[in-house]
Formats: structure tokens, sequence, C-alpha cells
């Protein structure tokens, strides 16, 4: 009898299961194809905890568990078996006998009981035999936690002693010398090995003076008088105000202009941005409807997708793939790698060292579930990689990471597909008010909707979302009647990963708009969060030669 229920193939790839895994992170007994298992086991190895059991001891071959089930269930037929024979012979001679038919009833009862209780031995301890290590390492790992609350609150009782502060202040000037030598004598060693040992990484002098300057500065700031303190806390902050690159890509809004080779963008760290036009001269081609732009985190700037409606075929539509790098001193793009499906109006953001392509629209399928990324490492290898189907087909979505650690997808659209040839879009969509959130779990490679925060907001599509100091904002958007939102909501989270989230609602916008572009956010000096953003306020969403306005929102 075969351990997994329903078909033998996996669900990723189609193939025939081979393989099982036990380990305990796994939310129920993972079968695995040949295929599956690679990527489990580098799975296993990436997010490995102390001390846990090594996946290949938790990843089993499915014909292994299903020999282990057949021998208790060989053990259970012969018993079976015996008990059988024995009720049909005391039937045979129940007229030479007083034994009740309900005494062969009862035994047979027990018998059936102990076979289930064999079974639930047998699953139990083998669940237990991979948790057990886990389930240690997380108790010393909560206990060493207490510990250090005790000592930390200990040192905070002792922080609010006047005597305690002047023996730290005191211990600190006596502690600076010996720990200077110290330092001193750990250096020179280091570049005693750098000259007599190969190791990656190079230790210069300026490395050096820099880490002693700054290790002698930090232990000198223990005893510095308040006022002292304060005009040091003051020049830092200059100091890293004048380290930041104010004129960095960083601090760009910018579009690629549809049918034209115009390329926008504003410099919100000047006093008086004002929106900048440069012309590609060198490219040999008009920049394609529907497409998508993003400065990723190797501080690049990228643009993907679109395509010419009215020229479309089968023909043409590799060349409306193309991902291109935008090269600003040449005037041109560059192209880089392509996308695995032709689309347009798509969400689009940058995930650990990965541009992330969710959804969007094709002349052939109408709205997309397909989602793919693109490495940046390997960008010039064409290596765009399919990832899970959003669980809705979408387009006109709004896509954010969140805490590095998800990706959300809000709201979007739906066109109908029933026709042959999408072109024609003519027909007002349909929001996705079932389905406004999807989470996307990349260690998963797995979709979820989160229907509990369907109420919360206005359904919409091409709505702002940015993620600000750990909360995730979303404002703007075109409602089913293609009338503009000024709605703005807040989602904190307490525990991400637990989905312990919250919808709040913020106050409305000063103006109504829409966006497809990338917004940012600045630090203020107050602790407050400045998000600047270019807002479409025509309620005209396919036009995309409409200029955007510079637009911005304290949070």
């Amino acid at each position: 009898m075969p351990v997994c229920t329903g078909t033998n193939t996996c669900k990723q790839q189609g193939r025939q299961i081979r393989w099982i895994c036990l380990h305990p992170i796994c939310s129920n007994f993972k079968e695995l194809c040949d295929e599956c298992h690679k990527n489990h086991l580098q799975f296993h190895q990436k997010y490995k905890v102390e001390n846990e059991p090594e996946p290949n001891n938790t990843i089993v071959t499915f014909d292994d568990q299903k020999n282990t089930v057949e021998k208790i269930l060989l053990r259970v037929r012969e018993d079976l078996k015996f008990f059988k024979d024995r009720a049909s012979s005391e039937i045979q001679n129940m007229e030479n006998t007083e034994l009740p038919i309900n005494n062969i009833v009862k035994e047979l009862q027990e018998i059936r009981r102990m076979i289930n209780q064999e079974f639930d031995h047998f699953i139990e301890q083998l669940v237990d035999d991979y948790e057990k290590p886990i389930k240690d390492k997380i108790k010393d790992v909560y206990n060493e936690i207490q510990t250090k609350i005790t000592e930390t609150d200990d040192f905070i009782s002792k922080l609010n002693s006047v005597d305690q502060l002047e023996t730290i202040k005191l211990t600190s000037i006596i502690d600076i010398p010996y720990q200077t030598s110290f330092q001193k004598a750990r250096l020179e060693q280091l570049f005693d090995e750098r000259t007599t040992k190969k190791f990656e990484g190079v230790i210069d002098d300026d490395v050096v003076l820099r880490f002693l300057g700054s290790f002698q500065q930090e232990l000198k700031n223990l005893i510095y008088i308040p006022s002292e303190k304060n005009e040091l806390k003051k020049k830092l902050m200059v100091q890293k105000k004048q380290r930041a690159p104010l004129n960095s890509k960083k601090n760009w809004l910018f579009y690629f202009e549809p049918n034209t080779k115009n390329f926008y963008y504003v410099d919100t760290s000047k006093t008086n941005p004002q929106i900048t036009k440069i012309v590609l001269d060198n490219i040999s081609f008009n920049i394609y409807y529907g497409n998508r732009s993003i400065l990723a985190s190797d501080d690049n700037i990228y643009l993907i997708g679109g395509y010419d409606q009215k020229n479309i075929n089968s023909e043409n539509e590799e060349q409306y793939k193309s991902v291109y790098l935008l090269d600003l001193d040449q005037k041109t793009l560059k192209k880089v790698s392509s996308l695995l499906t032709l689309r347009h109006s798509f969400g689009l953001c940058c995930f650990q060292n990965y541009l992330y392509i969710i959804g969007g629209y094709n002349y052939q399928e109408g709205s997309l579930a397909k989602c793919e990324k693109i490495s940046l490492q390997k960008v010039n290898q064409h290596n765009a990689i399919p990832i899970s189907n959003l669980l809705q087909k979408t387009s006109h979505a709004s896509v954010c990471s969140w805490q590095d650690k998800i990706i959300v997808k809000f709201g979007g659209i739906q066109f109908d597909s029933n026709s042959t040839d999408q072109r024609n879009q003519s027909k007002t969509p349909r929001i996705l008010a079932e389905s406004l959130f999807e989470f996307y779990f990349p260690d998963l490679d797995q979709w979820i909707q989160m229907p509990q925060l369907n109420q919360c907001v206005s359904q919409s599509f091409l709505s702002t979302i940015i993620e600000v100091n750990d909360q995730i904002y979303i404002f703007g958007g075109l409602d089913e009647n293609l009338q503009l939102l000024k709605k703005c909501t807040k989602i904190q989270q307490y525990n991400l990963m637990k989905l312990d989230i919250e919808v709040i609602n913020q106050p409305d916008l000063a103006n109504k708009s829409y966006s497809i572009c990338q917004p940012i956010f600045r630090e203020l000096d107050n602790q407050a969060f400045k998000v600047f953003y270019l807002s479409y306020e025509t309620n005209d969403y396919k036009n995309q030669r409409v200029q955007p306005v510079l637009r911005s929102l304290i949070v």
C-alpha cells in the first residue's frame, strides 16, 4: 500500500514520486520526484538549524517507506488469518458449544484496535525521531534568551544607580590602555598572517587604522560628559548625511514613455526637483506599450516587457520579451536577458538579487497567472526561471517585497479571455475582489491568498505600494468604475512569518491618483518618512503618454 494518497506524481514537475521528506519543518510528509528531491535538499541545507537531523537522514525513498508499511501489513494479515480460521472453526462447532458469537466479535474488534494502535505508534515514532533534536535546540535557545534577558535587566537596574555609573566610568578609563594594546597585538598577528599565509580578503593599512581609531573612539564615548556626547552625535549625523550620495539613482523617480525613445527622471534630492527628459538616440526601436521599469539592488535601471499592440504576432513576439539595462552615458538600452512569457502591464519588484515578474497580460492568453524571476548575478545569461503561478490571473497589479522575506501582490484586474484574439481590451475589466492580496513565499515557491484582508481595503488596481520601516503602505489607484481613488492604508506587521498583521486606515491623499512607477522614500529628521511617487491623475490608464506629476506623502 503506497504511503501517499491520490496520484503518484509530484505537484511541481508532474513526475513519478521517488522520495518522501519526513523532516519536522515540512508541514506534512512531502512527496518528491528526483528533480524536486535535489532542490529540496538544497532548501534544507540553506536553512539548517544547529543539531537538526541531516536532510539525507530525513528524506527516504518512496519504495523504502512503502516496504516498511508493507512489513507491518504482512504481520497484520497473518494475525487476521489466524483469527479468521479460529472464527470459522468456532462457528462450525457452535452447535456443540455455548461460546456466544459476541466473544468472537469482541476479539476481532480488539485486533482492529491493536492494528490501529500499532500504525499510530509507527507514525508517532517516525515524527518524534526527527522532531526531538529540533525541540531540544529550540528549548536551549529559549533558555539562553531568558538568561540574556535577566542579565540585561540586571544591567539596566545597575545603570539606575549613580554609584554603579561611576564604577562603569572608572572601569572604562582604566580599560582603555589594555584594550588598545590588545587590539594592537591582534592586528600585528593579522599582519603576520597576511605575509605568511594566503587567505580571502585583504587587510591594508587604511583598514587597520580605521579599525583601531574606531575602537578607541567608542571607548572614549563611554566617558564623555552629556554635552560632548550630544555634540559628537550631531557631528556623526552630519558625516552620515555627507556620505549619502544625493545624486545617486536611489533618489530618482523615472519612467520610459511608450512609442518614443524618451526616458524621464526626477532627482528628489534636489531643492526644487524637476522632471528631466533624456532621448535615447542610440536605440533602434520605440519603447513598447505596457512596459515596466525598476531600479534594482545592483543600482541599475532595467526596462522589461511590453509590446506593440498593433503589430504583434507569433513571428515577431520574441523581440518583445527582451530585458534591457539602461546605459545613460551611451544613451542606449542594452539587452541582458529575455522573458519566458510575452506580457505587458505586469507587477515588478526586486527581491534577494532577483527581478520578479508577476502576472500581466498578452494578446493570446488574456490576463496571466504566470510568474518568473531573473537573477541579477547572472543577468547576461538569458536565465529567466519560472516560479509558481498566481492563484488568480492578474494584470495591472501592484507588487513589492516585505522585510526581504515575502512578496506582496495587491489588487489587479482580469480581462475576459474567451476571445481568440486578445488585442481588444475595450470591455470593462473585472477587479479581483475575492483575491486582492496574494503573498509569495520564495523558499516554498508558493502563493497564498489573504481573504481576511480583502474587506479592509478598497478594491482597486494600479495602486502605489511600498514598504517603509517594515510596514506596507498602499494608496491611490482606480476602482471598478475607473474612478481615481485617494484612500491610503497601512499594513502593520507584528510577526510577518506567522502572518500576524493588521490593516490600519491612514489619512486620505491630497490628490486622487494611480501610478505605474516605482516609488521611493526618505527618512526625515523627526523619525518620520517621506514617500515620493509619480502620480497619474487621469482615469485613462491605457494612455501611457500622459505626463505624471511628482507628489509626496508623509507617513
